[in-house]
Order: structure tokens, then C-alpha cells, then sequence
């Protein structure tokens, strides 16, 4: 009995040797059928380019807005492509489909060509993979869970929802088929727990940008629910933010108030013209903050400056307009005044010296009036001098 277990070994490893595909096969035409999605993940690009046929049994784990889906077995997990997507599936499904294997755009994939839906069955445990992790190839179409902030949510299609998850200080891309629990408003900032299919985002050179979770109806689930009016918190200083606080949170929401707000939204956002609200006004911005110059000295680090992401007009709300006294009114109005202050003061001065200038005439013609009847009095003088008063003392 002791070496049963070796036997069976053995001849499983004997069994997944002949299933399993050549170094060098026949090409197109040949009669290899892989059976399991192992076989098909094995595949060189220029090995799936071939088209093997491909016969497996294994549980839906998701269904594309498309028709497509992604399955898993007890080998890997593997995305699947349907030529005619007459039905709908949903996970948990256990199915069988036959088809043959494509390069995809990533990974290997399969391209069925009938599909059978064979009963109810029960979704792969759920791995805890960490967020550095994600990114690996070998966690391409598995089953994994997720736990983090939610940061954005937006809803981008009739059935389809995305959100932004703060994930050991990055950031994970979320698809979901359902509103997310508690409605878009209310699920940011909230803690949740999803589990899905791990995606990836990736170039034309079948290289990973970031990884993506695809997630079903029902595995989300709510761990902590952002309060219900995010402006009931506490004021807190500008520079008690990153201190030590006893009663803190750390990654989620904060409320601060200040004058000045560096805000952004991208042009590609905008679907109505924006008109940006007067300076000095009081405003109410939803978005993400983000820290953008840092300054480290030693062991601190001390950030510079930051910028509120916004995601549309919508985000940024008016709740108070600026005093129409405002600094550049207030410059105006004292430029006028100075500029009528001098022109009255230099008509005064004006005036004043026309006056002067009236007046020394008039003083200059009094004082020739008076000299002209000096003279004429001194000549009545001095004719009564030389002729009366010659003639009065001769006689």
C-alpha cells in the first residue's frame, strides 16, 4: 500500500505526457486535441497561431459585455472567445466547449465554436495575491481577491461600472456588471472586498501595462461604507496633514480648508464648455488628491504641493461667490480715484496760477497808474515852483 501513491504518480505523469502537446507538431490539420487549459496556456504564440482543436470542461468565472467568457479548471484559468454567442452564461456554470487555440493579444486563447452548458457548480477558491504580484504572468485569468480603497467610480456603459482601488499604495482598475453597493456617490472612500478575474491591460508587443480585476454580480462586498456626508468630519489643518493623529484613517478621505485649490481636468473629460468660477470664490471639489512635488531632507519628507484630479464639471460646485470688492476692483477703483484726485488738483493749480497771473497784472497796471500820477503831480510842481512861485516872490 505504501506504494500506491508513487503508481499513482506515475501514472498520471504518463497520462499528462501523452495529452500533453510535441515540441514540433503537425501543424495545421493535426489530430491533437488538448483537453485541459494547461495544454493551451503551454503553447508558443507560433504553436496557438496553428489552430489545435481544443475539447474542455471547466466553471465560468465571467462573461464579457461581448459574449465572451473566461473559464477555470483544475489546471489554470484561460479566456475564451465565442464565434456565436447565442446564450448567456453566467459564473459558476460548468461547461464544455470545443474550439481550437488562438495567439490572443496576450496569452494564448481559445476560440469556441460550440459551447454546452453541462450544470451548476461552485467558483474556484478566491486567492489573496499581493498587489506586486497582480502583474505576473502567472496570475493571467485566475480567481483571485482584492481588498482595498475605493477612490473613483464612474459608471461607463449601460451594465458596465468601473472604479479606481487604492491597493497597497497603487492603484488597481475595477470592472464591475452591477452598481457598485451603495451607489457611486456613496462607494468612494469606502473599504471593499472584491473578487474576480485577474485581467491586464497590455500593448501590441504582448507586454503587461497594469493588471485589471473583471468582477461579477455579487462578489463585492462592503467592508467599511464612507459616510454618508463626507463634509460632517472635522476641519483639519494643513499642516497637521501626514502628522501623527490617534483618531486617523489612514487612506481614506480628509476634509481641509483653504483659499487656494490647484485643480484638474483633462480636456478629453469635458462634454459641456466649462467656465471657470471668478477668483476668490468658495468652491466644493470631488476628486483625488494628488501629491506632487516632495521634498526630502534626511529621514522627512515634507510634500510641496498637490493637485485635485476632477472627473467632470459636475465635480467642482460653486458655494460661494466672491465680494464684488475684489483685490483687482479694489485696484481699479483707487486707480480712478488717484487719476481724478490729480486732474483736480492740477486744475486748482491751474487756476491758482492764473489768478496770480491776473493778479500781478492788475498790481503791475495799479502800480503804473500810481507812478503816472506822481509824475504828473511832480511836473504840476515844479512848473508852479518855477513860474507862479518865481512871479508871487518877485513881486
Amino acid at each position: 500500500m505504501k506504494g500506491l501513491p508513487a503508481v499513482i504518480i506515475s501514472l498520471c505523469l504518463c497520462l499528462w505526457t501523452c495529452a500533453a502537446p510535441a515540441q514540433e507538431p503537425g501543424g495545421p490539420g493535426s489530430t491533437l486535441l488538448l483537453t485541459n487549459i494547461a495544454q493551451v496556456r503551454a503553447l508558443s504564440t507560433e504553436q496557438a497561431k496553428r489552430g489545435y482543436r481544443v475539447r474542455i470542461r471547466a466553471t465560468v468565472t465571467f462573461q464579457t459585455h461581448l459574449g465572451n467568457f473566461f473559464i477555470h479548471d483544475l489546471t489554470n484559468g484561460i479566456y475564451v472567445a465565442r464565434m456565436n454567442a447565442a446564450f448567456d452564461l453566467h459564473p459558476g456554470q460548468i461547461v464544455e466547449f470545443e474550439g481550437v487555440t488562438e495567439p490572443g493579444d496576450y496569452a494564448p486563447v481559445a476560440e469556441a465554436e460550440r459551447v454546452r452548458v453541462l450544470g451548476e457548480g461552485k467558483l474556484p477558491t478566491a486567492r489573496q495575491v499581493p498587489f506586486d504580484e497582480l502583474g505576473s504572468s502567472q496570475e493571467d485569468c485566475q480567481w483571485v481577491e482584492v481588498r482595498g480603497i475605493v477612490r473613483t467610480a464612474a459608471q461607463v456603459a449601460e451594465n458596465r461600472f468601473e472604479i479606481e482601488l487604492a491597493v497597497a499604495g497603487s492603484r488597481l482598475r475595477v470592472y464591475l456588471l452591477e452598481p457598485p453597493p451603495g451607489g457611486l456617490t456613496r462607494i468612494v472612500d469606502s473599504t471593499v472586498r472584491l473578487r474576480g478575474v485577474r485581467g491586464c491591460i497590455f500593448n501590441q508587443k504582448r507586454q503587461v501595462l497594469a493588471p485589471l480585476l473583471l468582477v461579477n454580480a455579487g462578489n463585492s462586498v462592503v467592508e467599511e461604507l464612507a459616510p454618508e456626508d463626507p463634509f460632517a468630519t472635522l476641519v483639519r489643518p494643513l499642516p497637521s496633514l501626514l502628522q501623527f493623529m490617534p483618531d486617523s484613517h489612514h487612506g481614506h478621505r480628509i476634509k481641509v480648508r483653504s483659499v487656494v485649490f490647484n485643480a484638474h481636468l483633462a480636456q478629453a473629460e469635458r462634454k459641456a464648455p466649462f467656465k471657470p468660477p471668478p477668483d476668490r470664490s468658495r468652491l466644493r471639489l470631488t476628486g483625488v488628491c494628488l501629491v506632487q512635488d516632495v521634498t526630502e531632507r534626511s529621514s522627512t519628507v515634507k510634500p510641496d504641493s498637490f493637485r485635485v484630479l476632477l472627473r467632470s464639471p459636475a465635480d467642482v460646485a460653486l458655494l460661494e461667490k466672491p465680494l464684488w470688492w475684489t483685490p483687482r476692483r479694489l485696484v481699479w477703483l483707487l486707480s480712478v480715484i488717484t487719476v481724478l484726485f490729480l486732474a483736480v488738483l492740477g486744475a486748482v493749480i491751474a487756476r491758482s496760477k492764473l489768478k496770480l497771473l491776473a493778479q500781478s497784472r492788475e498790481r503791475a497796471e495799479a502800480e503804473g497808474r500810481f507812478l503816472a500820477i506822481m509824475a504828473e503831480r511832480n511836473r504840476m510842481a515844479r512848473e508852479i515852483h518855477d513860474t507862479l512861485a518865481q512871479g508871487y516872490t518877485a513881486i
